[in-house]
């Protein structure tokens, strides 16, 4: 979703609003800050409802140990809340913006509530611990 230059334009309003909202940090390249590359993006998903995602706090969905991070919320009211803690709650109708793995994102955006959806996240979690390996073995190698 982030190749395309219109959603790029979009999250990048987003971020530079966020940002100058909430921060004093000022930032041209988005790109280069969150070392977008390969297949990690910033994406855009809209929680529905039904989704795995909703009406469930950060720290229950465990996203960080799918490697996903979740950068801010967009309530329905306007709101935004950038950097959301564990506490935060995501509700139906929230549009989140996330960073991770392009294929991570993508699952993540057709996950459904309930225990199927308990058991991607923890197929998730274990690929994502695979990965990790991977580029740790890399960098010992070339490191």
């Amino acid at each position: 979703m982030a190749s395309s230059h219109w959603v790029d334009r979009q999250l990048s309003k987003i971020i530079e609003r966020a940002l100058s909202r909430y921060t004093r940090l000022e930032v041209r390249d988005y790109a280069s800050l969150l070392h977008l590359s390969g297949e990690y993006k910033v994406s855009e998903l809209h929680v529905d409802t039904g989704d795995w995602l909703a009406n469930r706090s950060l720290r229950q969905l465990k996203l960080r140990d799918e490697g996903l991070l979740v950068l801010g919320i967009e309530r329905t009211s306007g709101e935004f809340i950038g950097t959301p803690n564990g506490e935060t709650m995501l509700q139906e109708g929230d549009n989140i913006i996330i960073y991770g793995r392009d294929s991570t994102v993508a699952e993540l955006s057709q996950r459904q509530h309930g225990v199927t959806g308990d058991m991607e996240h923890l197929q998730e979690v274990s690929k994502t611990e695979r990965v990790r390996e991977a580029e740790k073995r890399l960098d010992e190698e070339t490191g």
